[in-house]
């Protein structure tokens, strides 16, 4: 079952929200209009690619070995099936009302096969071409064993996605449409059995961004970031105290959010940790200039800072850069990352305390 630990996507969030940045929503991670390349997903078997300037999306098994290649392909949203390389890729979508995205299944290192869905349908978590969920403009939809349901969303022109860190569980986030920073919530069994849409969780303040580690609580981006129960969605969230959350990653130590924000020399960015059972504030770093892709990897908070690999301690937000390049950063299951070097070099960087750097 692929574990999605953290927000981003960065590139991919970078998509999803830059209509979403428009009305509600929040500031996106800067690698899409940098044009960098990124990693678009991974878990222990193997990760995805991309290239946005060559178009090039790639899939790779955990020692590197390039198991397919699709070329001059626009990915709106990538993710492993069941475990990487095989993947599910629905392209950008085009037209009014975005029809006409595809979306091509990346299956035992063979070409893709014919379009599933050529109208516009993202999907956003699958476990095979005959189970997954996804969304169109107006509705979540799932597909069960041959069977196709359909959720209404009463505005879905901006949908997030983001499962659970065990697997069973998802929520689809979009914009009520009844007033700025206002979301949705729509919580989703993913049983391998039969996927379900379940309850809603109102009044969000933005998009979800990712789960707390232990699966209880889903955090939100934007203005007003909050923890809300997954359980219990009308008890009152739990705010963190940060002006403005653009993405987020959860590990053991805590929640890390980020805020992106523009200057004259390019984009800066600033982590904080909070606690992930009483949300109270622990390290920050600061505003950073040229950093990005910050994952809660192991014991630390792992990043790119002037395209070097870079830890945070996360109890006080203590630097530690290495002089390892790094474009972007992946978690590699258990306490490994990916990291991105080149458009098409990876290494697996093993990542445990000894990494994160001292308490200052």
């Amino acid at each position: 079952m692929r574990r999605t630990p953290m927000l981003p996507l960065a590139a991919l969030l970078a998509a999803a929200l830059l209509a979403a940045c428009a009305a509600p929503g929040a500031r996106p991670a800067p690698e899409a209009a940098a044009g960098r390349p990124y990693l678009a997903d991974g878990d222990a078997h193997g990760y995805l690619s991309y290239d946005p300037t060559a178009r090039v999306l790639r899939g790779f098994t955990r020692d590197g070995a390039q198991k397919w290649q699709r070329d001059d392909i626009d990915p709106y949203e990538a993710h492993c099936v069941r475990a990487c390389p095989d993947a599910v890729v629905s392209t950008r979508p085009q037209g009014p009302g975005g029809a006409g995205g595809e979306v091509l299944w990346m299956l035992g290192g063979a070409r893709p096969t014919p379009p599933a869905e050529p109208t516009g349908v993202t999907v956003h978590w699958a476990l095979s071409p005959t189970e997954w969920v996804g969304s169109t403009t107006g509705s979540i939809v799932v597909e069960s064993g041959g069977r196709r349901r359909e959720t209404p969303l009463e505005n879905g022109s901006t949908v997030v996605f983001r499962g659970s860190p065990d697997g069973t569980r998802g929520i689809v986030s979009n914009p009520a449409g009844t007033g700025p920073d206002v979301w949705v919530g729509h919580q989703v069994s993913l049983d391998a059995k039969e996927p379900a849409v379940g309850g809603a969780t109102p009044a969000m303040p933005g998009p979800a961004g990712c789960w707390t580690d232990d699966g209880t609580r889903i955090v939100t981006l934007g203005k007003g970031a909050s923890a809300f129960a997954r359980d219990n969605p009308g008890t009152a969230p739990a705010g963190l105290a940060v002006d403005f959350v653009s993405e987020c990653s959860a590990g053991p130590f805590g929640i890390a959010v980020v805020d992106y924000r523009p200057s004259p020399s390019g984009n800066t960015a600033k982590v904080s940790v909070f606690d992930p059972v009483t949300f109270r504030a622990m390290g920050s770093s600061g505003y950073l200039p040229q950093a990005t892709g910050f994952r809660a990897t192991g014991a630390c908070v792992a990043f790119s800072r002037d395209g070097k690999l870079t830890f945070m301690n996360p109890s006080d937000g203590t630097l530690h850069a290495t002089r390892n390049p790094a474009l972007d950063i992946w978690p590699a299951g258990g306490d490994a990352a990916y990291v991105l070097e080149k458009a098409n070099r990876v290494r697996v960087v093993p990542v445990s305390a000894r990494d994160c750097p001292a308490a200052g």
